[in-house]
């Protein structure tokens, strides 16, 4: 799994950037998020979302379902 950090926060959202993780490839990705979701849980969204193979590259937005409630 590729690493992420916060770039920015922007509206309601947090935007997380990485870099491929690929050795020899330069590129890199980011990953939007509500800013409610911590890191672990955009982490554990991105990997259903990341596509196939050994580059990351591009944008991807995650949307993870926030709970509520109690008893």
């Amino acid at each position: 799994m590729p690493a992420i950090t916060t770039l920015k926060k922007k509206g309601n959202s947090r935007i997380w950037e990485g870099e491929c993780p690929e050795g020899d490839c330069n590129s890199q990705f980011s990953v939007s998020a509500p800013v409610w979701n911590p890191k672990i849980e955009v982490l554990a969204a991105f990997k259903d979302v990341r596509p196939a193979g050994s580059h990351v590259h591009g944008k991807f937005w995650i949307d993870a379902h926030r709970e509520r409630g109690g008893e």
